[in-house]
């Protein structure tokens, strides 16, 4: 039988995308990981349990965007842009964004629903449009700039 001495250590390669929050319920230490990778949404929940230094996983969620006619794996169309206004993490006002920078306020209704998916920055915002029963939705990068 052998016996392991000494520490062994690696470095894991985090996605460039990844956000995380931190928090503390009910007295245990949680932290939220959200990134996109290829066409899926994955949010790691992990939990300090009591009397422990280290982190485990509580939960890993994937959910997967429909893969788009475009040459990128999820249809990204940079030229969208829109400048949105959070109160919290509730969306309070919108505005769609030309190219030339002219903004033009998009009405918020029962029909056209915005959520921010993960807190933080960089976060993911979508968009549910209802149009004649069919829901469709985007997904925006929130970047804060200045």
């Amino acid at each position: 039988m052998s016996t392991l001495k000494g520490t062994s250590s690696y470095a894991l390669k985090l996605p460039a995308n990844a956000s995380f929050v931190a928090s503390t319920v009910n007295g245990v230490a949680n932290v939220t990981e959200t990134f996109v990778q290829g066409n899926a949404i994955e949010t790691i929940k992990f939990v300090q349990p009591s009397g422990s230094t280290l982190f485990a996983i509580a939960s890993d969620a994937k959910s997967f965007v429909p893969l788009g006619a475009s040459t990128t794996r999820l249809d990204v169309h940079p030229e969208d842009r829109l400048d949105i206004t959070l109160t919290g993490d509730t969306v309070t006002a919108v505005q769609s964004v030309a190219a030339n920078n002219v903004k033009t306020s998009v009405a918020l209704s029962a029909n056209l629903v915005f959520q921010e998916l993960t807190a933080g920055d960089p976060s993911l915002i979508q968009a549910l449009a209802t149009r004649n029963g069919q829901t469709s939705y985007e997904l925006f990068l929130k970047i804060t700039t200045t």
